[in-house]
């Protein structure tokens, strides 16, 4: 019996098993070529290097494996889905597009889905009055959310991730951004009665990481809010009278 051939000197050690597979099927004892006891040694003892092209298969492997688990349904979520950094501002499409023919923005209402929010559009003449195709919520480029037609798999087609579960501070943030522009929607010209309204409003829900600034000029018109919510802030503009 004479030794296996050796494809490379410093070889993967699997290539080196299968070529010592391709020559003979009779199993070895310890001791009977010792060839093949110094090829074995020199595997058990020296570091696993794995070719690239193995490492490529490999990796190609672990792709389709987590395809797979995609394709299960309810792992979808978990696997793609993320939560825009823009929290509070919604975007209704009329195409699976980033170029729509039509678009209408809303505030997110954190008491329904993405989804719910924008099929009136379909309805009320905003984007048709048809009624609303199946519509799926997406996180695009611009880390907001937006809201297509089709089905689960119109984000990935269009690049972006399915839209994830808010977290309860995100819930939060878009509730502050709706319950703020309510609470002065009437006119009001004081500014300490203005922030004390806005901090109202902070103090019932919770949202302790919120700050009000008041206005660095007074005027004598309305205080307009003037939401940023990726710094959780809230400035107050003084509105010209009339």
């Amino acid at each position: 019996m004479t030794a296996p051939h050796d494809p490379r000197p410093d070889g993967d050690p699997f290539e080196l098993l299968a070529a010592m597979a391709d020559r003979d099927d009779r199993a070895l004892a310890p001791g009977d070529d010792p060839s093949a006891d110094a090829l074995l040694a020199r595997i058990v003892a020296g570091p696993v290097v794995v070719s690239i092209a193995h490492r490529r298969r490999r990796r190609v492997a672990a792709a389709a494996a987590a395809i797979a688990v995609v394709g299960t349904g309810s792992a979808i979520a978990a696997v793609w889905a993320r939560e825009p950094v823009d929290a509070v501002s919604l975007r209704c499409y009329s195409e699976a597009s980033a170029t729509p023919a039509v678009e209408v923005g809303l505030v997110v209402d954190p008491a329904i889905g993405p989804a719910e929010q924008c099929a009136p559009a379909w309805t009320d003449g905003r984007i048709a009055r048809a009624g609303a195709p199946e519509l799926v919520a997406c996180v695009d480029e611009l880390d907001s959310t937006v809201v297509v037609p089709g089905g689960p798999d119109a984000c990935g087609l269009l690049g972006w991730a399915p839209v994830a579960d808010p977290t309860a501070a995100a819930r939060v943030d878009a509730e502050v951004v709706r319950r703020v522009a309510d609470a002065l929607y009437d006119c009001e010209t004081d500014p300490v009665a203005a922030v004390a309204t806005v901090e109202a409003v902070f103090d019932e829900l919770g949202a302790a990481a919120w700050t009000v600034a008041t206005p660095a000029t007074a005027g004598s018109g309305c205080l307009a809010p003037v939401v940023d919510a990726t710094r959780r802030t809230v400035d107050l503009v003084a509105l010209p009278a009339g």
